[in-house]
């Protein structure tokens, strides 16, 4: 009975490790699908009355917080179901039902053009508030670590996980995991690691074996 216990014991250390890590990626994945569905099916539902987003009008300069929460709520807020919305040094912090929340600033005028809109996506509130709260509650240069927080952009009348079409016009799986010379540091297994939603996109919403990031 000793031994049986003990072989049991051992059997489950070796595989909680396993089935902690396959729980985390699926709630990744899950938050994530969630938030790149409903925040597209709310900006098309918007277009339908407010015209293509490429014609959206945004009054502020570059990371304007004023300026970005109002562009949310005359364009997105009334398709958009958020548990809450507030301001922040640079831009407003979107908090969702399940637990994800998502930052937005902007550096441009052109909102849904080639990435003016920058979206900070963090897989538990918690991720994104204690970065507010060591960065004299700013978004701007927010660190991604590809497991708790990712990068999406506004591109084309769509938010994508973020991509500049910089390093390659067409992406490939190679760029998305290790960049190139033009941003050698974006790619999902760099420093940056700005490519990693990306990636998780391009690899049919799977976090794949080889994917940098342990979890």
């Amino acid at each position: 009975m000793l031994i049986t216990l003990g072989i049991i014991g051992v059997v489950a250390a070796l595989t909680m490790p396993v089935l902690t890590a396959n729980y985390r990626k699926q709630v990744v994945i899950t938050r994530m699908q969630k938030f790149y569905s409903s925040i597209n099916q709310a900006l098309k539902l918007s277009e339908v009355e407010n015209g293509e987003a490429t014609t959206w009008t945004y009054t502020g300069s570059n990371l304007d917080s004023e300026a970005t929460l109002n562009w949310w709520n005359i364009y997105m807020a009334k398709y958009f179901s958020a548990a809450s919305v507030e301001k922040v040094a640079d831009g407003i912090l979107v908090k969702n039902s399940d637990g994800s929340s998502f930052g937005i600033y902007i550096m441009g005028t052109s909102i849904i053009g080639i990435n003016p809109v920058h979206i900070i996506f963090c897989v538990n509130a918690d991720a994104c508030q204690k970065h507010l709260d060591a960065n004299s509650n700013k978004l701007y240069n927010f660190p991604l670590d590809g497991k708790n927080t990712f990068l999406f952009s506004g591109r084309y009348n769509k938010i994508q996980p973020y991509f500049n079409i910089s390093d390659n016009p067409y992406k490939t799986r190679d760029v998305l995991l290790n960049s190139s010379t033009n941003h050698s540091t974006y790619g999902c297994a760099n420093s940056y690691k700005a490519y990693c939603a990306a990636l998780i996109e391009y690899d049919g919403w799977k976090i794949a074996k080889d994917y940098p990031i342990k979890f």
